[in-house]
């Protein structure tokens, strides 16, 4: 007698997200438990990634001339990665944390 497996409700309806699929912990509970180091890598891969990109954009655009869009990245991206100083290594950081 074969039954069919029971099917699982859909995970916004989960109780408790990862307990009832057995898979570990909410994502989150990730984040919140990041070492000091392991948030000050986060941002310098971040930081990283950011030059890198900025460069590369702008000297296509400057290559290919008119219209110079590379400003709207560059101010968009600095925010987010002065934001993510701010609360990695700034005053916004936690240092229990």
């Amino acid at each position: 007698m074969d039954r069919k497996p029971e099917k699982e409700p859909p995970l916004h309806l989960c109780h408790s997200y990862g307990q009832d699929r057995g898979r570990g912990r909410h994502p989150l509970e990730n984040s919140l438990m990041q070492t000091g180091s392991d948030r000050r890598r986060g941002f310098q891969i971040h930081a990283f990634v950011y030059v890198v990109s900025i460069v590369v954009m702008t000297a296509l655009n400057l290559y290919f001339g008119e219209p110079y869009w590379f400003v709207w990245p560059l101010f968009g991206w600095t925010i987010g990665v002065v934001a993510h100083w701010w609360f990695v290594l700034g005053p916004g950081s936690d240092a229990t944390k």
